[in-house]
């Protein structure tokens, strides 16, 4: 992060804005803006009256000068410019009333006059009136100062090499626009004041249901509670953000539940093979032969983690002489036996915290889902088969593939794949056949088929579900983690996974995909149930 930015995230403001906090509450802020956009509202209506009112009597007075200046040139043009010098001298003879006040002049292109007002002390001649006067310049009507006093001047030509001045004082228009002016500034402060109060209640109102959803959500997190919920009605943003607080607590709530689920599922898988070993332990200890087991169990228990296939298998540490309290008397096959079975639960107990630990990984996925790279499903379908084609030797694993490129990340793929064959391998009856198919699509298709026992219909609602064993378990091995985490990679890999199954004949597995070239639909965030 750079200077500039440091700065900024630590000076928050007044209005929020930034990444620090801001040193003005929401109800201060709503008021101070209201009050500024009604404040801005009234200075420029009053400043919009005060030109207009302006405008209209300045404007009064340019007519009126502008009559003037029409009645003397009609004089001139008509009669003479004797007679209109008369009329000018004395214009209270010819002038209408609304001339009175007014002073004028005719003056030459040297500037000099050669007739005014009578009594007058006569107009400014400026350059730009003698430059009317010779013809190089229009009329035009300024602002002028005359006998040091405001007025409006009026010029225009007077015939040939003169020039026609008109001036009329305003300064009663602006005695008039400063009592305006008043008027308007302490009406614009009075609306001001009252938009801050008006603001201020404005914003204590509308910001009620804001404190109201505060104090729930601060009992929430005081009290821990994560099953209550906030008040959330109406269809108002408040009421949506509510349902959206509402739905995060119920996600907190699930994945808490889920959590609590985990841990009592795991610790109860756990107790049995544990209590188990040390039961087999004490019994191989008791007869001299846990310095053989150490090296047998540490070497195969290290091996079982490292596979993550599900398996298991029940201690029989009860047969032989143990059953009888006579350890003293186990034969050597019965100690090989037993040994055999210690090293049995070692290896169950690594493969379920194996699965543990990647259903720990797909969770976090879930949540931040990695970089997904194009993958051709086709070659690690065949990787995979020809891996647990060793590992199951009794069974016949057929594959038919197709090249089927999706995105996803290589090692889950192959997780998924691994746990769906070894299922199928270890639910088949020897010398049966299991059917593994990928299809192009788009969408790909994966389908594992076997020929097996099949899956009770009460059971198939329960499959994906953590830890779960159908009743037509029996003695196969295995945790009950393995579709739970194939379940959790289809999801986050855009997809959807699918069982059928008829007890007696088989079960059929399909996980459909998107292709690569597709486009990769939102993974659902699902909170998994125990």
């Amino acid at each position: 992060m750079t200077a500039g930015s440091a700065g900024r995230a630590g000076r928050g403001g007044w209005r929020g804005g930034g990444e620090g906090p801001a040193r003005v509450e929401v109800r201060s802020r709503i008021a101070l803006v209201a009050a500024g956009a009604v404040a801005l509202a009234v200075v420029l209506v009053a400043v919009s009256a005060y030109v207009a009112v302006r405008g209209d009597l300045v404007g009064s007075v340019d007519q009126s000068l502008a009559r003037t200046a029409a009645l003397l040139e009609h004089e001139r043009v008509t009669h003479q410019v004797a007679r209109a010098y008369e009329t000018l001298s004395v214009p209270a003879t010819g002038l209408p009333a609304a001339s009175a006040g007014q002073v004028g002049q005719v003056v030459g292109t040297n500037g000099v006059a050669v007739a005014r007002t009578r009594g007058s002390n006569g107009l400014p001649a400026a350059a730009a009136v003698r430059a009317v006067a010779s013809g190089r310049g229009g009329g035009f009507v300024v602002d002028a100062t005359v006998s040091g006093a405001p007025a409006r001047l009026l010029v225009q030509p007077f015939g040939p090499g003169l020039a026609l001045e008109l001036a009329a004082g305003i300064g009663g228009v602006d005695a008039d626009l400063g009592r305006l002016a008043d008027v308007l500034a302490a009406a614009a402060a009075g609306g001001v004041v009252m938009a801050l109060g008006l603001g201020a209640a404005v914003s204590g109102l509308a910001l009620r249901p804001v404190r109201r959803l505060t104090a729930a959500a601060e009992e929430v997190a005081a009290s821990q509670d994560l099953s209550r919920r906030l008040p959330s009605e109406g269809r108002d943003e408040l009421s949506r953000l509510a349902t959206s607080i509402n739905a995060l607590l119920g996600a907190l709530e699930r994945s808490d539940v889920a959590q609590r689920q985990l841990v009592a599922d795991a610790s109860h898988e756990l107790r049995t093979p544990l209590a188990s070993l040390r039961t087999n332990v004490e019994l191989l200890a008791s007869l001299g032969a846990g310095g053989e087991l150490g090296s047998r169990a540490g070497g195969q228990a290290a091996g079982g983690v490292d596979s993550g296939v599900d398996s298991g298998g029940g201690s029989r540490a009860g047969g032989g002489g143990a059953a009888d309290g006579e350890p003293a008397g186990l034969d050597p096959e019965a100690r090989r036996q037993l040994a055999s079975d210690v090293v049995r639960q070692f290896d169950r107990v690594g493969r379920l915290v194996g699965d543990l630990v990647e259903l720990a990984r797909q969770d976090r996925t879930a949540v931040g889902p990695p970089e997904l790279v194009e993958v051709d499903l086709a070659v690690v379908v065949e990787e995979v088969v020809d891996d647990q084609a060793v590992l199951h030797p009794g069974v016949r694993l057929e594959a038919r593939v197709a090249p089927a490129p999706v995105r996803g990340v290589a090692a889950d793929l192959a997780r998924l794949v691994t746990n769906l064959v070894d299922n199928a391998a270890k639910w088949s009856p020897p010398g049966a056949t299991v059917e593994v198919v990928v299809e192009a699509g788009p969408p790909v298709r994966l389908s594992v088929r076997d020929r097996g026992a099949g899956i009770e219909p009460g059971d198939l609602a329960h499959v994906f579900d953590r830890f779960y064993r159908g009743r037509t378990a029996g003695g196969v091995a295995g945790s009950g983690l393995g579709l739970a985490i194939v379940r959790r990679i289809v999801d986050v890999h855009g997809g959807t996974v699918s069982i059928e199954s008829t007890p007696g004949r088989g079960t059929r597995v399909e996980v459909v995909l998107p292709a690569a070239g597709s486009a990769l639909p939102a993974a659902p965030r699902r909170t998994p149930t125990g």
